[in-house]
Formats: structure tokens, sequence, C-alpha cells
């Protein structure tokens, strides 16, 4: 007979009657058997039970031999009554997109049970004991890691993430949780504790029940929709605008025709979606419209463990960028004080994720010509017009250094220069034509990525903004440049006349605050709107969910 038939025999055969002095030296017992066990476990960290065989964390060896492998779960009395809750936790991880299969739910729900009915006369078998023991702490630490930090590395999945992710040392927390005899409540402050992971989870727990309730109807490809025509398929958007709450019920309203009301409906979808709210369906809110739920379940997971990558110790003051919805967010005690919208990095030339301090910012910049800008930018629009360097305000110089000569525009063969030939450095005066506008915001960092000023401000206005080399341009630069300076000698008249001047000077913060670019696909807003956004990038993709629909 097999160990797990042998084990599985004993669970339903000899459980079991409550304890009694004379199995004293239980607990001696079970930390012998569970040093055996965590000993000779072969390299695959598997162990088998009566719930099958399952998968342990190397970490327990850590764990336990910081106890003197000790138990944590069982003694003399039993299973300590925690055990319970740990297991309703687990059954509930899919509310997180974490899947309970992953933390022994099929083990722990035929052991734990069985064990806590007492239904049995003959003393328990310690080697369950111990084996029960060792897989709830795997359970707990498992799962305690993807509640605190996610459950992948996002260094390993996106080349371009670089902040710093968040970190648990579940080891240090179980071992103390277990002393201090707070197992469970340590567990529930693990994951994000903000309003808006939480708004997220309601929002992701919403749409799996649209999904069990059988999502939204399909809308067939046809002319452009809009107010005042009627048209079959608009019975179909009414019929998916109210799947999400976008349109209200009106019994009154003729199905077949596009009315104010539905107008109305169109807008709140298009304003959810980062579209273009002019109230009609066309192609791009038509291919919105038919996302379907089971795709849209799979980015609200996917966002959910964006969040606990995030570090918790962003402060309460600091400055948000989302790339995938084109906006910035200045926060103040944890309230939204300040928005813009902005334009982020070309698909080719992406906006990178990470964090650094903004600590002083420029009026007035000169732009120095990155080169590859130069070979892909500016060589191109050299060669096309003589005249394009003049009229730009580049000056050319014979080098990199400070005291290099500028040079004549016109001695230069842009047909030599390449990726391994770039003698000349071009810097863009300051004026009303310099790419960085009027101010740049520096938080120095390995991209050269900053916030800046644009002269082309007409570009704002688009519901899609991936149209710079990598850095961020903003809307508002003298509202963002006032508020952070925070002194009544820097109003906006005064920096508009210093603007006038086109003198650089630049000017140090006198608190320097942490700005993040970040790169979320869905969120809740303030309103307690669901908001999706495009994948600009396509780095949603590279994220597995263990468990979305």
């Amino acid at each position: 007979m097999s160990r797990t038939a042998s084990v599985l025999l004993l669970v339903i055969c000899a459980w079991m009657a409550p304890l009694t002095a004379q199995n004293g030296a239980l607990q001696l017992h079970l930390t012998t058997l569970i040093q055996e066990r965590l000993k000779q476990l072969p390299e695959e960290r598997r162990l088998a039970t009566a719930g099958g065989s399952e998968n342990l964390s190397p970490d327990l060896f850590t764990l336990y031999g910081r106890r003197g492998f000790r138990p944590i779960w069982a003694s003399e009395s039993g299973i300590r009554a925690e055990a319970d809750s740990l297991l309703a936790l687990i059954r509930k991880a899919d509310r997180h997109g974490l899947d309970p299969a992953s933390y022994h739910e099929r083990a722990l729900n035929l052991l734990l049970p069985q064990l806590n009915s007492r239904l049995h006369a003959a003393p328990v078998d310690p080697a369950v004991l111990a084996d029960l023991d060792l897989l709830l702490s795997d359970a707990y630490l498992v799962l305690g890691l993807h509640l605190a930090a996610g459950r992948f590395n996002p260094h390993d999945l996106d080349a371009e993430w670089y902040l710093h992710k968040n970190e648990a040392d579940m080891v240090t927390r179980l071992n103390g949780a277990a002393e201090a005899g707070e197992l469970l409540e340590d567990l529930r402050r693990l994951p994000p504790q903000e309003e808006e992971y939480h708004h997220l989870l309601e929002a992701y727990g919403y749409y799996r029940q649209l999904a069990v309730e059988g999502g939204w109807p399909f809308i067939a490809d046809g002319r452009k929709l809009e107010k005042g025509m009627w048209d079959e398929r608009v019975m179909q958007v009414r019929a998916r605008l109210r799947a999400t709450a976008d349109l209200a019920l009106e019994p009154a309203a003729v199905e077949g025709t596009y009315d104010e009301a539905l107008e109305r409906a169109v807008r709140r979808f298009q304003m959810r979606h980062g579209l273009e709210p002019d109230g009609k369906v066309g192609k791009s809110t038509l291919a919105e419209m038919n996302v379907p739920v089971g795709k849209r379940i799979r980015q609200l997971a996917v966002n959910l463990e964006r969040w606990r990558w995030l570090p918790r110790d962003h402060g309460r003051r600091y400055i948000r960028v989302n790339i995938a919805d084109y906006t910035l967010q200045l926060f103040e005690a944890d309230t939204v004080a300040m928005a813009m919208r902005v334009v982020v990095g070309k698909t080719y030339r992406r906006t990178p994720i990470f964090s650094d301090l903004m600590t002083y910012l420029v009026i007035n910049p000169y732009w120095t010509v990155p080169n590859t800008i130069l070979l892909n930018d500016i060589v191109p629009k050299a060669l096309k017009n003589p005249d394009y360097i003049h009229k730009e305000r580049i000056k050319i110089y014979a080098g990199w250094s400070e005291n290099a000569p500028e040079i004549d525009p016109a001695s230069v063969d842009w047909n030599r220069l390449s990726k391994n030939y770039q003698p000349y450095r071009l810097r863009q005066d300051p004026g009303p034509r310099n790419s960085l506008g009027t101010i740049k915001f520096m938080f120095p960092n390995q991209f050269d990525v900053y916030l800046h000023d644009t002269p082309s401000h007409s570009l704002f206005n688009r519901s899609m903004r991936a149209f710079s080399s990598g850095c961020i341009r903003i809307e508002k630069p003298l509202d963002l440049a006032v508020h952070l300076l925070d002194n009544p000698e820097y109003d906006q008249a005064r920096i508009r006349k210093i603007i006038a001047s086109r003198a650089e000077i630049t000017l140090k913060l006198p608190r320097p605050i942490l700005v993040m670019l970040l790169y979320m696909t869905a969120w809740v807003d303030e309103e307690g709107r669901v908001q999706f956004r495009h994948d600009i990038y396509g780095r949603d993709q590279a994220i597995p969910v263990a468990f979305a629909p």
C-alpha cells in the first residue's frame, strides 16, 4: 500500500479523540517528525499527504529551523482554531485574482474538517498532524507572499519595469505572528491597504458576477450609430450598456431608436474607456463594447497584480503618471491636488516604469539632442530641408566639451552620421520652438526621462497621446511649477516674465517630491466608475493570470 493510501486510511479510520495529559510528549514527537520530514523532502519539495502530493516552499526549512522545528499549528490540544480561518482566507483568494489551488486548498479541505469533527475514538496519528502543520505553514507563506508582493517578479515579465518591487519576509512574519498569537491578523494586513486596491477588488468581483450571468451581447458591425437614427443594432447597444450599468433600464424607450438617453450612456461608456466622448458608436467604440467580459476580468486581475508589486512607502505627497491613461496626478495628503493630461513615449520609444525624486526645475531650458533622436529624427529632416537646423534654432558644436566651437550646419555631412560616428553636439536654444517648451522638471535618472512643457499643445486634445521619445510632456507646466516651488516670489506672473527673457534659470524645489511612472490599464475612479484603457505597449499580455473568470 502506498504512503498516500496509508495516510488516507488513517484519516478515515483513526481520527481523533481529544488529546489528554497522556499525550504530553506529543509536542516533542511532532518536533522530531517535522524535522525528519523537512530533511527527507526531495529536491522538488513535494510532500505526500491524504490530500495528494503537494509542493512545498524551500522557506519551510528556514522557518522551522528558527523555531527548533517546533510545530506552529498543532499541539496537545489539537489544531489551532486559526487553521480554519486560514482555510477560509484561502477559499477567498480568488477575490484577489489568485488561485486557491496554489495554497493546498484541496488537501486542507479534506483534512481539516475531519480533524475538527473529533468523531473517532482513536488517537490522532502524529505523522498526520506533522504533515498538516507543514501544509498550513506553507499555505500561509505562499499566500502571504502573493498578497503582499504579487505572484510574480515584475522584472522577470517586463524588461521596462524598474520600480523596486514590494518585499515581504514571510518567514519572519509567520514566526513572529505565531509567537504573538496573531496569525490571521498579520495575514490580513498584507495586501495593499489603499482604497484604490479595494475598489479594484470590488470591480473584479462585479465583472466576475457579470460573467456568471452571461456577460453582454455582441454588437454586429455596420454603419456608425448616432442620436436620431433607427437601427436594429441599437437594441444590441442598449443591452450592452445596461449590462455594465452605463444605461439605466428605461421601459418607455423605443428600443431601435438612438435617443438622448442612449447618447448620454454612450458618452459615459466612452469616458470609462479613454475614448473621445462624442456619443456616437463608431469603429473604436464598437471595438471596446465588443471586448468579451472574460478579457475585462483578466485585465482587472492583471492590474490587481500590479498593485501588489508597488512599493508601499511612497508617502502621502507624490506625483503619479499613469502612462496607459496619459494623465498626471499630484497627490497631497492622499488626495488629488492637481491633475493634467500628458503625452508619453511612442510604442517604439516606450516610457519606462520607475520612480525617482524630483529636486529642481529649469525655466527656459536648452535642449541637447540625444543621439537616437539625432539619427532617427533630425538627420532625415536636415537632409530633406537644408534650412531645418537654422529654422529650429539648433546650434551644432564640434564636440561634447563645454568649450567645443560652434560650426556651420552647412559643413556637416549628414549622410556620414551613424550609430558609431556622432562627433557633433546639437543644442536647441530656449524659445517658443524648443522641444522642451518653457519648463522642464528634473528627477535625475538613468533613463534621462523627465517632465517637460511642449510647443505642440494641440496633442493634448487627442484621446491617444503616445507621441514622445520617452519623456513626459505635460499639459500645465506653469501650474505645476508654481505649486511645487510654493514660493510667493515665484507666482505665475514672475515665471512668465522669466520665460519672456529666454534666460535659462534653475530653481531648486523647497521640498523634493517623488515621481512615480506607472502603467495601469484598469482602475476605479473617484466617482466609483470602473475605468479601462488600451494596453498601448502590450504589457498586460506578459502577465500570467492564475484565476480570472
